[in-house]
């Protein structure tokens, strides 16, 4: 609901801290709970950086992703989004599996030849 007036940094935040799920806050305290042990185990070796872990954590966007799908391959045939952008976004709420790169990925749609109904389309 968008309310009228001036919003504060801790308005904000403390409304953002309201809408997370128990799953989300739990994903977000494994990440920085990893966190601290990589840096326990650099210090102990004495590394100066211990690295970090990325947990996943778009929850939301896994279970709207059918949803989404439809909506971001309008865009992308509206020149509202890139190809590439497109694809992320399928990775992204895994659609397209993880491993896959944008590069290799369009250089094997080029390989295949031309989309379906192409053919002989240009000719009068």
């Amino acid at each position: 609901m968008v309310r009228p007036g001036q919003v504060t940094a801790t308005q904000v935040a403390s409304e953002s801290d309201a809408n997370k799920s128990i799953l989300l806050s739990m994903a977000e305290g494994l990440e920085d709970g990893l966190d601290q042990c990589l840096q326990y185990m650099a210090d102990w070796v004495g590394m100066p950086e211990g690295g970090s872990v990325n947990v996943f954590k778009d929850f939301v966007t896994s279970t709207l992703a059918e949803a989404s799908a439809e909506l971001l391959l309008k865009s992308n045939q509206s020149s509202k989004i890139s190809d590439e952008t497109y694809f992320n976004e399928l990775k992204r709420r895994g659609i397209v599996s993880p491993d896959v790169e944008f590069e290799e990925e369009r250089e094997r749609i080029e390989s295949q030849g031309p989309a379906l109904g192409v053919i002989g389309a240009d000719r009068e």
